[in-house]
């Protein structure tokens, strides 16, 4: 009876609080006591939740709700994360943040500008040499331009595209 309320409970448990639950029935009970369907629940947990150990992800625009919620996710499946942004006070704000949550040791922060090419190489250098290589680049940098079709500068439209396209 208790197994099957362990694994509905692990079933439920999201984030953080199900890597605390798994890890405390596996070391605090003892292991030969469960049943394989929940020892399989928690060591395919752990193994999924690993994927991306060892891989250095690079997520543009990371200074966002949704480079945050990408960012979090890669820390969570193992990567090491470079956020990288144009604004600098976001990015830094968002890096807190996940080195609140997460190891900070693998979360770290670069500011660039995605339309400047020489930026953007410069960039991908500098995370290279510290920190061995690129695995992983998620193009998440974007703006929005809300205006009525005969509304729009040419200008605002241009930098819209570049941001996301170039």
């Amino acid at each position: 009876m208790i197994e099957k309320k362990l694994k509905n409970k692990i079933m439920l448990t999201q984030g953080p609080q199900k890597h605390f639950l798994e890890s405390y029935i596996f070391f605090r009970l003892r292991p030969s006591s469960l049943s394989s369907s929940v020892l399989q629940s928690i060591l395919k947990f752990w193994t999924s939740s690993l994927l991306l150990q060892g891989q250095v992800a690079v997520i543009t625009g990371g200074g966002g709700a949704i480079g945050f919620g990408i960012a979090k996710q890669l820390l969570t499946a193992g990567a090491v994360v470079v956020i990288s942004d144009i604004d600098n006070s976001r990015l830094q704000k968002v890096h807190s943040l996940l080195a609140e949550i997460h190891d900070e040791i693998r979360v770290e922060r670069i500011a660039f500008d995605v339309t400047d090419y020489q930026a953007v190489e410069k960039g991908f250098a500098e995370i290279s040499r510290r920190l061995g290589g690129i695995d992983i680049v998620v193009p998440n940098a974007g703006i929005a331009l809300v205006a009525k079709i005969e509304d729009l500068n040419p200008n605002k439209l241009d930098h819209v595209i570049a941001v996301k396209l170039k």
